[in-house]
């Protein structure tokens, strides 16, 4: 079968060669619609796109943040874990050593279910801002602050120093 590819924002495809189009029919437009039928009529077969599943991510559920700090309090040295909260804490730099900035506030959030189920039968879910008791957002990082390192630079660190502790 040949390789199909979609530009961005295009839901359908043409193959003169072979005279098909191919439609991800459930995204099309009204307009795109009637150019697909367009097509139809003149003898070109339409076949329904499905775009192919992703499979999961293999996560380490041994390399989350809190595995690691508990990891660390278990059965790392104190100076180890200094040292893990001194690198999630330093500036973050970009390519040429000056300090990043956030370019907008940062909100607290917390992920709600909407009661929906998506085509893989799974819970749908949506992004809503906590408020504080006054009904004003939290912000957690405001806009022009300067940026640390965090948890991607400390589970780095982690890899390297503690090798076994991820088998």
């Amino acid at each position: 079968m040949k390789k199909i590819e979609f530009k961005r924002n295009q839901n359908y495809v043409v193959d003169n060669e072979e005279k098909k189009v191919y439609a991800k029919i459930g995204k099309l437009k009204e307009k795109e619609m009637k150019e697909v039928l367009n097509y139809q009529t003149f003898g070109f077969e339409v076949i329904p796109y499905e775009e192919p599943k992703k499979e999961p991510k293999d996560t380490n559920p041994k390399l989350t943040a809190e595995a690691v700090q508990k990891y660390l309090k278990e059965n790392g040295t104190k100076e180890q874990q200094n040292e893990y909260w001194k690198i999630y804490n330093e500036q973050a730099t970009n390519e040429e050593g000056k300090p990043l900035f956030y370019k907008n506030n940062v909100y607290k959030t917390e992920t709600i279910e909407t009661g929906d189920l998506d085509e893989n039968g799974k819970p749908k879910t949506k992004t809503k801002r906590v408020k504080d008791e006054n009904g004003n957002p939290i912000i957690l990082h405001k806009k022009g602050e300067q940026r640390t390192k965090g948890h991607i630079a400390t589970l780095h660190w982690f890899k390297e120093t503690f090798p076994e502790a991820l088998k």
